[in-house]
């Protein structure tokens, strides 16, 4: 039987059987990775800490029946979200459900993988958080091909949902787009995550920009994200400070 080490993220679980739990991975190897993880829901399950969302964790899985078994995992850092605000909480978490929609079986994309990693730790240790979600959130996006892509030089823009386009055109399935936020997407598709954590950006144009990319989002794949409506009734929406 082969054994397979990987590095990676828990991005979604599912109870089985009566202690199990079936894990689908955002792998660095791989892509995206399901795999069985026995008996982990037994009250004193020694692999019940490393099998958490938000930790990157190395896995040791061993091919065996429909699904891969792991054997072993050892977390690379602590969870950073202990302690943090809700916000940044469910931030991290929405970032996690889009990579749970984009990422591809047995498929590895590295720049994906890093801009996730990268976007855990930022919101984790960043007051901007809403700044820091709608920067990572555009660069998953383009890691993916999926990124919206804006003419530049308009007065008037229109975000076309069947193709990402942003135009000074509406199209069939179009919503007019605020020239600010147009500004801040193209600023966080051209810049580095510093300069844009100095940008003063006001909250109505993040609260629009993020409610438009999930409304993207969610044409693009036909699902949900879940943890958007808890992020939107959130007595703190998205601080801007």
């Amino acid at each position: 039987m082969n054994q397979n080490e990987l590095t990676g993220f828990v991005i979604s679980r599912k109870n089985i059987n009566d202690a199990d739990k079936i894990l689908t991975l955002f792998t660095l190897e791989h892509g995206r990775y399901s795999l069985i993880a026995k008996g982990v829901r037994k009250p004193k399950a020694k692999l019940q800490s490393a099998v958490e969302p938000l930790v990157e964790t190395k896995f040791r899985a061993l091919a065996k029946g429909k699904l891969p078994t792991i054997v072993g995992a050892k977390a690379l850092d602590k969870n950073m979200f202990f302690g943090t605000t809700i916000e940044s909480n469910l931030s991290a978490l929405l970032l996690t459900e889009v990579v749970d929609f984009f990422s591809v079986e047995n498929l590895p994309n590295e720049s994906a993988y890093f801009a996730y990693r990268a976007a855990l730790q930022r919101l984790a240790q960043n007051n901007k958080t809403s700044l820091v979600l709608n920067y990572y959130l555009l660069n998953l996006l383009k890691a993916y091909g999926v990124e919206p892509h804006i003419k530049p030089g308009l007065t008037k823009y229109w975000l076309d949902y069947a193709d990402g386009t942003v135009l000074d055109r509406a199209g069939n399935n179009s919503v007019l787009v605020d020239i600010d936020v147009v500004k801040l997407w193209h600023a966080c598709l051209e810049k580095n995550s510093q300069l844009i954590e100095k940008l003063g950006v006001d909250k109505s144009t993040l609260v629009n920009s993020l409610n438009l990319l999930i409304s993207y989002i969610q044409q693009q794949t036909e699902r949900k994200i879940k943890s958007s409506k808890v992020l939107s009734e959130s007595t703190n929406l998205l601080q801007a400070n």
